[in-house]
């Protein structure tokens, strides 16, 4: 691909969010008014009967936290004075009140690799496909690291959108980045601290279970007196951990509703995944 940059008068373009939403919520509530009529129910109460509740499954078995759609429909409901009798209309015009619920949709269905590499120096080096868009998605990269390990942020390297040496990930779109990213990143940084406490663990004589992370050493939990740094696990007379320059842990975050999708259509191709994302590829 060439790029060029030239010059012009014509205003300065951005990305475009909420693209195809209004659509498909309009269709949907449009059925959901005429279903109401047709049941002899009340537009509103309809709709409550059809919202996801704290706690349930959506259709891609993700668990809903958090949402407050009903509490806003009550509220609205409340505003518009829906109990109150409509007044009749004279002249032309006529007025009417009507509710409908939407929301920002997001490409669910779609999986984020990262990688979280530990250096002998104490550095962290994060490394992730998604494209930085002036969202701050490499500072949420070395935010969560950072927290993982204990250390500030001038320990973590983030490395960023090269395929050539980072791992697969699908857009940065959708308000899906951190989410996605995000979670697969906390999982790197737990494959990678789990590597060093199994080491701590023989210099240590503590307990895998036993150990946590704390500004970059690993720790015990019972004595804290008992602690080994990042540095100190890479020398083989202390750490066991001879002829190993990195430690690399990998992370991924695939929903329930995706990895069914890959399998079904992986066999079909004669390709078998498991449930542990390993795959294989069968004869026909």
């Amino acid at each position: 691909m060439h790029s060029y940059g030239v010059y012009t008068n014509l205003p300065k373009i951005g990305s475009l969010r909420g693209v195809s939403c209004p659509e498909y919520v309009w269709a949907i509530e449009q059925q959901m008014d005429i279903i109401a009529e047709k049941l002899g129910m009340d537009p509103v109460d309809i709709r409550k009967r059809n919202l996801l509740k704290e706690g349930e499954e959506n259709c891609l078995g993700q668990r809903i936290h958090s949402i407050g759609a009903e509490e806003c429909l009550d509220k609205v409901a409340t505003w518009l004075g829906k109990d109150r009798e409509k007044k009749p209309d004279t002249g032309p015009w006529r007025t009417g009140k009507g509710v409908a619920v939407g929301n920002q949709f997001t490409v669910a269905d779609t999986p984020s690799f990262t990688q979280v590499k530990v250096y002998k120096d104490g550095m962290v080096e994060v490394l992730h496909s998604l494209d930085e868009l002036g969202q701050g998605i490499n500072t949420v990269a070395a935010q969560i690291a950072a927290e993982e390990f204990g250390v500030p942020m001038e320990k973590i390297r983030v490395i960023r959108g090269d395929t050539a040496f980072t791992p697969y990930d699908v857009w940065s779109a959708s308000s899906r980045s951190t989410f996605y990213m995000g979670n697969s990143i906390y999982r790197a940084c737990q494959d990678a601290k789990r590597q060093l406490f199994e080491m701590a663990s023989q210099s240590l004589g503590v307990p895998v279970e036993s150990l946590e992370m704390k500004a970059g050493r690993v720790v015990s939990k019972g004595d804290p007196q008992k602690s080994v740094t990042i540095t100190d696990l890479f020398v083989p007379s202390i750490g066991y951990m001879p002829m190993i320059t990195e430690i690399v842990g990998r992370g991924q975050l695939i929903s329930p509703q995706f990895s069914k999708t890959l399998r079904q259509a992986s066999r079909r191709n004669g390709l078998l995944i498991s449930r542990t994302g390993r795959m294989a590829w069968r004869s026909r």
